[in-house]
């Protein structure tokens, strides 16, 4: 009994790689091909709208915290999800290395702009200016594991 379950099995199994022979790759390759190109399309897509949402976001935030109309910790709240939506578009080191790069430059205009404002008007607290400070190594250690 042993022997005919076992040439039961073979005799299957030889069909099965019979009947999948039957199908050449270029029949089945496009459909799953074209499909992950979609999909690799519509996530690129919505990855790009969720960066121009964030990206309008920050700006006002940004502009409303140099008119002091925001404060420091809303203006971070705003930059960290612009950056990491920036961060997962990137294909490449080089890339990333760019937008940190940029983030790196805004982050520092902030930090100054928050000393600025703790310094002449008192009205930033020193906590909001080392949050700054803070921003910006944050950016630094991302972009020395990149390099």
């Amino acid at each position: 009994m042993k022997a005919s379950s076992i040439q039961t099995r073979l005799l299957v199994f030889g069909m099965f790689v019979l009947s999948a022979g039957c199908l050449k790759s270029s029949e089945v390759a496009p459909r799953s091909s074209a499909a992950a190109d979609a999909k690799t399309a519509k996530l690129h897509q919505l990855r790009k709208d969720k960066v121009e949402v964030l990206q309008k976001i920050f700006n006002a935030c940004e502009n409303g915290f140099k008119r002091g109309e925001i404060d420091f910790i809303k203006l971070c709240d705003a930059r960290r999800p612009l950056r990491r939506a920036q961060l997962e578009m990137c294909d490449t080191d080089a890339e990333r290395i760019g937008v940190l790069e940029k983030s790196l430059e805004e982050a520092k205009e902030i930090e100054g702009i928050a000393q600025t404002i703790e310094q002449g008007s008192g009205e930033m607290s020193k906590i909001d200016v080392h949050r700054a400070r803070a921003e910006c190594l944050d950016i630094e250690i991302e972009l020395a594991r990149l390099r």
